[in-house]
């Protein structure tokens, strides 16, 4: 049995000393349940699972994190914060594509939080989109048309995510597997076909708004 099992179990002591255990944080919490959505989808990720994957007292996370609802409004700020924004020094095409291939790997990592992770009237999303929008002005986009080619590239991206997922679950695939990593999506039999959709769609997309630069 393993060490969570244990303690979900309650075969195991959780009155452990504090010193044997690294002191509990809110970003501590926030890996340990993007780890578990990652890997077993949201159902796992509730606060008496996270206690035992962290092994301290399930009021321990409530201190840090009031309430679910809270709790996974931290778990989308910290899947976004995955997302690696391009350099400064690339082109505007190079940059776009990159922003679309980090925005589709987050959002494969993350099915199930596709909903929350992106809602433009959270504040991590929209200073997120200030960034970006702060970037295509430097490449020579008004702060206008900024707001059109994040807003172009980003529904794109999770269309076409979504749109995999349905393709993926007709075939059998779980939220689990999904969820899992990249080898699920890149192992089954139509993952050149989806990556090449995405390659070309985003291509297409990109040199649409790349139109709007000055």
């Amino acid at each position: 049995m393993t060490r969570t099992a244990a303690r979900l179990h309650g075969d195991m002591p959780t009155d452990e000393p504090a010193r044997d255990r690294p002191a509990l944080t809110k970003d501590r919490i926030v890996k340990a349940a993007l780890e578990l959505i990652g890997n077993e989808g949201l159902a796992a990720c509730n606060m008496r699972r996270l206690a035992a994957e962290l092994d301290v007292a399930p009021m321990s996370i409530y201190y840090h994190i009031p309430s679910k609802a809270e709790l996974l409004e931290a778990v989308a700020d910290g899947a976004l914060a995955d997302i690696k924004l391009p350099p400064d020094d690339v082109p505007f095409e190079e940059a776009a594509r990159i922003a679309g291939y980090e925005a589709r790997r987050v959002g494969r990592a993350y099915p199930e939080l596709l909903q929350i992770l992106f809602d433009p009237q959270r504040p991590a999303v929209m200073e997120f989109s200030l960034r970006c929008v702060e970037m295509c002005s430097a490449m020579g986009l008004s702060e206008e048309d900024g707001w059109t080619a994040i807003r172009t590239i980003g529904r794109y991206v999770i269309g076409s995510v979504v749109a995999d997922l349905q393709l993926l679950r007709a075939q059998g695939f779980t939220v689990r597997s999904v969820a899992a990593a990249d080898d699920e999506w890149l192992s089954n039999e139509n993952a050149e076909e989806l990556e090449r959709f995405f390659e070309e769609g985003l291509a297409v997309v990109i040199a649409g708004v790349a139109q709007l630069r000055r």
